[in-house]
C-alpha cells in the first residue's frame, strides 16, 4: 500500500510535465529521476523541488538522521548497505538520496551546458537559492562520502572502501594521480558539488569544506581494518521509519 501511494503521489506531482508513458508498476523513485532528466527550465526544477514526493524523499532523509552526528550516521548507514540485499529501510533511504541528488545534478548540467536561458549562475543564486542546495546536500553529501569510504570497493582490492576524491583534485595533485593508479581507481566525488562551491554568492565553502576535502579510503590508512567487520557493532535505529 505504501509503495502504491508513493507511486500515485509522484505521478500526480509530475503529471503536467510527463513526456513518456509511466508503467503502472513503475517504482516512484525511478519515475521521479527519469522525469527530472527531462527538465529544461528553472521553473521545472523549482516545481519538482517543491513537489510533495520530492519533499517526502528529502524529509525521510532528515528524519532518519535526526539529531545524530551526520558523519557518524552516514558511516553506519553505508556499512549496513554492504550486504546484498541491504535492509529495506536503508535501501529506501538510498533511493530517496538518488532522487534528491538527481535534481541537483541535472540542474548543474543544464547550467554548464547553457541549455536554457532561464538556468544561469545568477538564476541558481537568486531563484533556486542556496537554502535549497543546502537542504539537499546536508544529508546527501555525508551519505555520498560514506558510501565511497565504507561501502564501495575497487575491483583490484579485497578491502572495502574507495578514496573520496574528485577529478579536479586528481588533475591538480601528482600524489592523487599516483594513489588512484595504484588501485586502478577513479574519482568518486561528483564534480557538480565543486562547480557549486566555486560560486561565491552561494557561500557554500564553509558548509561544504568538511565533505569536499579529499580523503583516503580506510584500508589505505589502516591495512588491517575492514569496514564490513563493524557490521555487528552498528545499531539499526528503528525509531526513524523512512516510510512515515
Amino acid at each position: 500500500m505504501e509503495n502504491e501511494a508513493s507511486r500515485d503521489l509522484v505521478i500526480q506531482s509530475v503529471d503536467c510535465l510527463v513526456k513518456k508513458p509511466i508503467g503502472i508498476d513503475a517504482d516512484p523513485h525511478d519515475v521521479a529521476r527519469r522525469q527530472t532528466r527531462d527538465y529544461r527550465t528553472m521553473d521545472d526544477f523549482i516545481s519538482q523541488y517543491d513537489s510533495r514526493f520530492y519533499q517526502k524523499c528529502l524529509q525521510n532523509l532528515h528524519n532518519a538522521v535526526g539529531t545524530t552526528d551526520k558523519k557518524v550516521w552516514a558511516k553506519e548507514w553505508a556499512i549496513r548497505m554492504i550486504p546484498e540485499p541491504a535492509p529495506d529501510k536503508d535501501a529506501e533511504l538510498n533511493r530517496d538520496r538518488k532522487v534528491c541528488l538527481e535534481l541537483l545534478y541535472t540542474l548543474c548540467k543544464r547550467w554548464k551546458r547553457q541549455e536554457d536561458p532561464s538556468i544561469t549562475e545568477s538564476a541558481i543564486v537568486n531563484d533556486f537559492q542556496a537554502v535549497r542546495i543546502l537542504r539537499i546536500t546536508e544529508v546527501c553529501l555525508p551519505m555520498d562520502q560514506a558510501q565511497a569510504l565504507y561501502k564501495m570497493k575497487y575491483d583490484s582490492r579485497e578491502e572495502i572502501g574507495m578514496h573520496w576524491v574528485a577529478q579536479q583534485h586528481v588533475l591538480e595533485s601528482p600524489e592523487w594521480q599516483s594513489t588512484l593508479k595504484e588501485c586502478n581507481g577513479f574519482p568518486t566525488m561528483n564534480k557538480r558539488f565543486l562547480w557549486l562551491m566555486e560560486v561565491e554568492e552561494l557561500n557554500l565553502q564553509q558548509q561544504w569544506a568538511e565533505w569536499l576535502t579529499p580523503q583516503h579510503a580506510p584500508y589505505y590508512l589502516d591495512q588491517g581494518q575492514d569496514p564490513s567487520s563493524q557490521l555487528a557493532d552498528v545499531a539499526i535505529d528503528d525509531a526513524a521509519d523512512p516510510k512515515e
